[in-house]
């Protein structure tokens, strides 16, 4: 039976109480909900927290953006050229899933003496950094050489209790996960660097491989030809012209 709050809940929310409540299983789901959302196996709850867990962070975008109420933006890709603001960087880390993090983060502390993060030493740094009375942002700011406004000697020491004093404690208090994230980083960093070395093979081996041709039918009008292997394929490029320069203005396949 559909609880009395039901109305009350946020708008995103009631579509899928009134789908579970109307397939006649909200007695399933109240006596256990975490596993009713882990699996969703009737799909009336349209998101798995299993499946969040699992799914590259670009799929988990869209979901989110539909469960939101929103709608997967597909972009008309015609006449365009790939966006050029899309960095592998991001194409890479979107293709890991959180479970996939979690255990890359995982690897990275193996053998390590790992203690939970100690945000107590975190929260000395900030309060230092404004409480201090003779080390602090203000004297910092005012100084020629700010690291000793926060409490740094010349030798590399840091000052009892003044900011860099804090931070010191921190990341030894910390290093074993501070170490952990560093190698979780490098490990992406040689991973990304080994993929790009094979799309650059597999590019050069394509390449040699390509015949191109081209025919120039006017000024603004060229007809290339591009063979591989026993395929071929024609496009038509047209110019335009904007402020004295050409920009290409459409692309077409030729039949």
């Amino acid at each position: 039976m559909l609880p009395s709050f039901a109305d009350s809940l946020p708008e995103f929310l009631r579509p899928i109480i009134k789908k579970i409540d109307g397939a006649g299983e909200w007695d399933k789901f109240t006596s256990d909900w975490i596993k009713y959302l882990w699996y969703d196996e009737s799909g009336l709850a349209g998101i798995s927290i299993k499946k969040i867990l699992t799914e590259p962070l670009s799929g988990l975008i869209n979901m989110f953006s539909a469960f939101g109420g929103g709608s997967e933006t597909k972009a008309n890709a015609s006449g365009k050229f790939d966006n050029p603001s899309d960095s592998y960087l991001q194409s890479y880390l979107m293709s890991k899933s959180i479970k996939d993090i979690v255990n890359d983060f995982n690897e990275s502390l193996s053998g390590a003496d790992v203690k939970p993060f100690d945000f107590t030493s975190f929260a000395n740094v900030c309060k230092a950094l404004y409480k201090s009375e003779k080390y602090n942002l203000a004297t910092a700011w005012k100084s020629s050489k700010p690291l000793h406004g926060l409490g740094l000697n010349d030798n590399g020491t840091t000052i009892q209790d003044s900011p860099m004093y804090f931070l010191e404690k921190m990341l030894k208090d910390n290093r074993a996960m501070l170490l952990g994230v560093f190698n979780l980083i490098q490990d992406y960093i040689n991973e990304m660097t080994r993929n790009l070395d094979n799309l650059k093979k597999t590019y050069q081996t394509v390449g040699n491989m390509l015949d191109i041709n081209y025919t120039v039918e006017s000024d603004t009008k060229f007809i290339y030809e591009l063979k591989y292997n026993d395929k071929s394929i024609k496009f038509q490029i047209e110019l335009a012209d904007y402020k004295n320069k050409s920009y290409i203005s459409a692309i077409s396949v030729v039949e």
